[in-house]
């Protein structure tokens, strides 16, 4: 089983918080544990539930000892919501991953559309008006030209 220090990589934060994330996954899985055990209650194993909450107990005070490590981390109420809900929030990544990158096709899908829009029709008017040909030249390298100094000027101002 993947732990959460090894799901979230290297540059996932501080490694001041590894312990805390071990003490929160032994405490799920002692969570789950208990929640066995009290399912399939028996009272000849009650011992053992109470290992179980003892455990929790002791997990619980593990992970509070850890507060002050986890100061100043702010986690994404998106990330909260998909995790009272029950998903994965390695899902939530990936689904905005997915996203942008259909996001980013169709952007691109877009683009070209207008760039062979333009072609059409710069060949159409070369076809239909050979002789506004070289004005019609010089006003689209007039208008790049004032693109570009658009460009450069609002980037300066910055």
């Amino acid at each position: 089983m993947m732990s959460a220090t090894d799901a979230a990589g290297p540059n996932a934060g501080s490694a001041a918080l590894t312990p805390l994330i071990d003490n929160i996954e032994e405490l799920v899985e002692e969570c789950r544990r208990t929640a066995v055990n009290t399912h399939s209650f028996d009272p000849v194993n009650q011992e053992v539930l109470f290992e179980n909450i003892n455990g929790i107990a002791k997990l619980l005070n593990a992970v509070d000892s850890h507060r002050f490590s986890a100061k100043g981390i702010v986690v994404s109420p998106e990330i909260l919501r998909y995790v009272d809900e029950g998903k994965n929030p390695e899902l939530l990544l990936r689904e905005s991953f997915d996203g942008l990158e259909t996001s980013s096709k169709s952007q691109r899908d877009t683009a070209t559309a207008f760039a062979d829009f333009g072609n059409e029709l710069r060949a159409h008017i070369r076809s239909e008006w050979p002789e506004a040909t070289s004005d019609v030249a010089d006003k689209m390298q007039e208008s790049a030209l004032q693109r570009q100094l658009d460009v450069n000027s609002s980037a300066s101002s910055k």
